[in-house]
C-alpha cells in the first residue's frame, strides 16, 4: 500500500501523461507533509502542503483533481490576489472558478466541493450571514476570474443588506487557501510576489505551449491566462509564445529531472528548444 507521499508522486506522474498542462506545472510543486492544515493547500512558492489523513481519504481520481485544483490556484494568482480581500468570500469565489474549469476537463473533485450545474453552466454560492443564508447564482463561472466573481458576490451582499461582512462564511470550500503576507513577501522565499507572479506566468505559458503541441490544450485556459497574466508578458515573451507554436517541447526519461534527486523519485526531464531572435532595423 502506497504512503500519502507516494500517492502524490504517482498522481504527478499520471498527470504528465494524461493532462500535459497540469503535468508540466506539477513538476514545479514541492510536496510537504503537515498536520497544521486539515486538507491540502499551496502557496505562491509552489509548496504543496498536505495532511496525510486527508490524502488517505481520497481515491485516485479525487487526488488527481485536488492536485490540479491547487495548481490552478497558483496559475490564477489566488494567493496574491486574495491577500487583501475578504478571505472567506474570496475563498469561495476562487474555488468557483477553479472547480468550474476542472469539471470541463472531466476531472473529479472531493465530495462537498463547489460544482457548477452540468446543464445550465451556472453555480450556486451559499453564504451564511447575519441576514441568514444567502445563495448567489453565477452564470458561466469558468469564463470569469475569481476577482470578477468576488465583486459580484460583494455587490449582491450589499443589495441584501449585509453590512457586517466580517462574519460571512461560505459553504463548499474544501482546501486551505494560503495567502501571501501583507508586506508583499511570499511565505518561504525572499522574492516578492511580483517576481513570483512573473515566474508562474512564464511557467504557465510554457505549459500551454506544451499542451498545444500535444493537441491537449485545456479549453478556455488560454483566454483566462491572457486576462490574468497579460500585464506580466513583455514583447519578447509574446514573440516567443507565437514562434514556439511550431517548435516541439517534450519530456524525456533518458535524463532525469534535477528535482528527482531532491524528491528521490525518477521524474522526466523537460526538453526545451532554444531560440535566439535578433531584430534589426
Amino acid at each position: 500500500m502506497l504512503s500519502p507521499r507516494e500517492r502524490i508522486t504517482k498522481a504527478r506522474i499520471q498527470l504528465t501523461r494524461r493532462y500535459p498542462f497540469f503535468g508540466y506545472l506539477s513538476l514545479y510543486l514541492t510536496p510537504k507533509e503537515t498536520t497544521d492544515i486539515q486538507t491540502m493547500g499551496v502557496d505562491i512558492d509552489g509548496n504543496l502542503y498536505y495532511n496525510p489523513e486527508f490524502v488517505k481519504k481520497l481515491n485516485d481520481d479525487e487526488l488527481l483533481g485536488t492536485i490540479c485544483h491547487e495548481i490552478l490556484h497558483v496559475v490564477f494568482q489566488h494567493p496574491i490576489r486574495g491577500a487583501k480581500k475578504h478571505q472567506q468570500i474570496y475563498n469561495i469565489s476562487a474555488d468557483a472558478v477553479v472547480n468550474s474549469n476542472l469539471v470541463k476537463q472531466s476531472l473529479t473533485l472531493p465530495k462537498g466541493a463547489i460544482l457548477p450545474d452540468y446543464y445550465t453552466d451556472k453555480i450556486n454560492l451559499v453564504f451564511f450571514t447575519d441576514k441568514g443564508t444567502i445563495t448567489i447564482t453565477i452564470d458561466k463561472p469558468a469564463e470569469k476570474t475569481a476577482d470578477e466573481i468576488y465583486d459580484i458576490v460583494m455587490a449582491n451582499l450589499d443589495k441584501k443588506g449585509v453590512s457586517n461582512k466580517s462574519g460571512v462564511k461560505g459553504k463548499g470550500n474544501f482546501d486551505k487557501h494560503i495567502y501571501t503576507k501583507k508586506n508583499g513577501k511570499s511565505k518561504g522565499k525572499s522574492k516578492n510576489t511580483a517576481e513570483k507572479a512573473k515566474e508562474w506566468a512564464k511557467r504557465c505559458q510554457e505549459a500551454l505551449e506544451y499542451a498545444r503541441q500535444r493537441g491537449e490544450l485545456p479549453a478556455g485556459f488560454e483566454r483566462l491566462f491572457d486576462k490574468i497574466h497579460g500585464n506580466y508578458l513583455n514583447w519578447r515573451q509574446l514573440l516567443y509564445r507565437y514562434i514556439t507554436r511550431t517548435i516541439p517541447i517534450d519530456f524525456t526519461y533518458a535524463r532525469p529531472s534535477k528535482k528527482s534527486y531532491a524528491l528521490k523519485t525518477y521524474f522526466p526531464n523537460i526538453i526545451r528548444e532554444s531560440l535566439n531572435v535578433v531584430v534589426a532595423i
